[in-house]
């Protein structure tokens, strides 16, 4: 594969190492698990490139439990829970199933807050509004939108 050394002299020892094993032989089907934990950015970067790069000629199976990860490299998802599968589509039908998908964050100082509270669930399309507090006053409302899951 063009590049890839270039590419595993970039990770941390173990991690190159581990990778480089695993492709040394050019496997059909590639698992990999948790292949960008401990990784800084620019490294887990490297790593989906690498993985994007392989994708087209080989079968990927990645376990993780970062979305992030599912994201930036997966083209489908399977979520397994107690031995079942919980959910199997696309990276983008599991963020649609989500409670905090189209979700809005505002950060106010807590005597808008309650008032911007108010106004926001007279709207239609609001179902409900999270406050957290912030820091120094401020409050964080997370605005959940009506049929926010498909």
């Amino acid at each position: 594969m063009p590049g890839l050394h270039a590419q595993l002299v970039h990770l941390p020892a173990i991690a190159a190492h581990g990778l480089a094993q695993a492709l040394l032989h050019d496997p059909e089907v590639l698992i990999l698990d948790e292949p960008t934990d401990g990784l800084d950015p620019n490294q887990k970067h490297e790593v989906r490139t690498l993985i994007k790069e392989m994708a087209p000629h080989k079968a990927i199976i990645i376990s993780t439990h970062i979305l992030e990860e599912v994201e930036a490299v997966c083209t489908r998802a399977i979520i397994l829970g107690r031995g079942r599968v919980l959910f199997a589509g696309t990276p983008a039908e599991l963020e649609a199933r989500s409670r905090y998908y189209n979700a809005v964050a505002l950060v106010l100082n807590h005597g808008a807050a309650g008032n911007a509270k108010k106004r926001l669930l007279t709207l239609s399309n609001v179902e409900d509004i999270e406050e957290l507090p912030v820091r120094d006053g401020l409050v964080r409302l997370l605005v959940l939108p009506k049929n926010s899951r498909s």
